[in-house]
């Protein structure tokens, strides 16, 4: 891969100067600028579950769910190969090739919202979404861009520009999001906000595409030998990752349909807390990993010290929030949401185990691109997809979303489970190397959460919320104590032996 510019000072943003390993670096400038962004989205969310009402919620999950979706195909997945080559020239033709997939992809989808949106909207059950399907092409163009530019950026490890996009956008939606909540908007402020967050902050990685001149060997011949090279990418990924996103994508909208426009609302509520710290870390670990997977892909030793240290740091860090969740969810949901909202917080504590195994196994998927194991990846979500889609049918069926959510937990932590399996022998390591530091993590968060446990199970909510809180930061300082923690979450994975 072609040597990208010097990640100086200059580069960074102010608060991610710290020692450490390069990979460490990179890790805490992508999260720290997600983070920014993610935690905006936070702490709107007990101000917006006040202005909007569970309706409204769910016109934004069918209407999210629906956009992220096409997000998958905009670019015919092209956009994950531009880190891979080693030469910028092709690098350069999948960046247009990627682009030029994204206008086709955007006029067909346009063309679709135009003659059947208001049946599919109907089918769904979701009227208050039909004026504004006109916002699907144009928020799928915009964050069509970002993704694929996105990606030229990691090529150059360019991470503080994807930060800074991250910031720009988390602030935009929420700025968006409770303005026309205040002027009590409904559901259209929900939606208009969704789309400013998805296209707000592209100005940086566009900048430094052309300033790298991404474009200046581009030709037809090129452009034609990209698509020829990494074929794999749209045949196989394109339709793993259409599988793999609308399985997760799914329940919102078979939610609204089975159950109606305000389950889908708790539903996606309860997804949304979790899915924003999950994606915050899983997003910022996925595209550094990505890069520096590529970098040492033809090295096994080096890829499985990489995966294996990665893997545990991702679950150490998460694992005391989702125990904290799976005890106390209605009454953490109650407390911060209010009230009407304890639903979403029985249905976030069923869904917690899936989640801490999810933000493991999601940034590690990237080993299958760097080992080009395309193939495989289209069964496994071909499996996964009917899983998810058995889940929710048998609920529907019963007419009980808290069976649905049941099973969805229960299919995604045995999907996860194998997912992380998949991942680690791609890069040359087993699952088996993780199990044993995973269940002593176990133990260590169980054991701080214990006496929030008890007093939670005795009545005292408030003393159990603030004994949840102090044990969750317990666990992280003893973690950050502890010698082999230090070295797991701190260390450079790279050039590391096993853990």
């Amino acid at each position: 891969m072609a040597s990208a510019p010097p990640s100086g000072a200059s580069d960074r943003l102010p608060w991610t100067r710290l020692r450490g390993g390069t990979f460490a670096r990179h890790v805490m400038t992508l999260a720290s600028g997600t983070a920014v962004g993610q935690v905006l989205l936070v702490l709107s969310l007990p101000v917006l579950t006040r202005l909007y009402s569970p309706a409204d919620y769910g016109a934004l999950a069918v209407y999210a769910s629906t956009l992220t979706v096409l997000l998958v195909v905009a670019s015919l997945r092209f956009e994950l190969a531009i880190p891979l080559p080693e030469d910028d020239s092709v690098a350069g033709s999948l960046l247009a090739l990627s682009l030029l997939s994204l206008a086709a992809v955007t006029a067909l989808v346009g063309l679709m919202v135009w003659l059947a949106g208001a049946a599919l909207v109907a089918r769904a059950k979701v009227p208050a979404l039909q004026p504004y399907l006109w916002l699907i092409p144009i928020g799928l163009a915009g964050a069509g861009v970002f993704q694929a530019l996105s990606y030229w950026a990691i090529r150059r490890r360019a991470f503080s520009r994807i930060a800074r996009a991250k910031v720009s956008q988390g602030v935009g939606q929420v700025a968006v999001q409770v303005g026309l909540g205040i002027a009590r908007a409904g559901a259209p402020g929900l939606l208009i906000g969704d789309v400013v967050g998805r296209v707000a902050g592209g100005g940086g990685v566009t900048l430094l595409a052309l300033r790298d001149r991404a474009f200046a060997h581009v030709t037809r011949e090129s452009i034609a030998a990209a698509a020829l090279r990494y074929r794999r990418f749209p045949l196989l990924m394109t339709p793993s990752g259409l599988l793999n996103i609308g399985s997760l994508q799914l329940p919102s909208i078979l939610f609204a349909a089975g159950f109606g426009a305000a389950a889908a609302g708790l539903y996606a509520l309860s997804y949304k807390m979790l899915v924003l710290p999950t994606m915050l870390v899983a997003q910022a670990v996925g595209q550094v990993f990505l890069s520096r997977a590529a970098a040492v892909s033809t090295e096994p030793a080096r890829l499985r010290a990489l995966a294996d240290r990665t893997a545990l740091a991702l679950f150490a860090g998460g694992l005391p929030v989702f125990c904290a969740m799976a005890i106390g969810g209605p009454e953490i949901v109650s407390a911060v949401m209010g009230a009407q909202w304890e639903q979403a917080g029985r249905y976030a504590q069923i869904l917690a185990p899936w989640f801490a195994l999810w933000l493991v196994s999601n940034p590690l998927s990237g080993l299958l691109s760097v080992r080009e194991w395309q193939g495989s990846a289209l069964a496994f979500t071909a499996v996964e997809f009917g899983l998810r889609l058995g889940a929710l049918l048998i609920g529907i069926h019963r007419g009980s979303p808290i069976l649905a959510v049941a099973l969805l937990s229960a299919s995604g932590v045995a999907i996860a489970a194998g997912s992380i399996a998949r991942f680690m022998h791609a890069g040359h390591s087993s699952l088996r190397r993780l199990v044993g530091p995973a269940i002593r993590l176990l133990v260590l968060a169980l054991g701080c959460l214990l006496p929030a446990a008890v007093a939670l199970r005795s009545g005292r909510d408030r003393l159990a919320l603030a004994a949840g809180a102090a044990a969750i930061a317990v666990y992280y300082l003893v973690l950050v104590r502890s010698t082999a923690g230090s070295r797991l979450l701190a260390a450079d994975a790279v050039g590391a032996g096993p853990p």
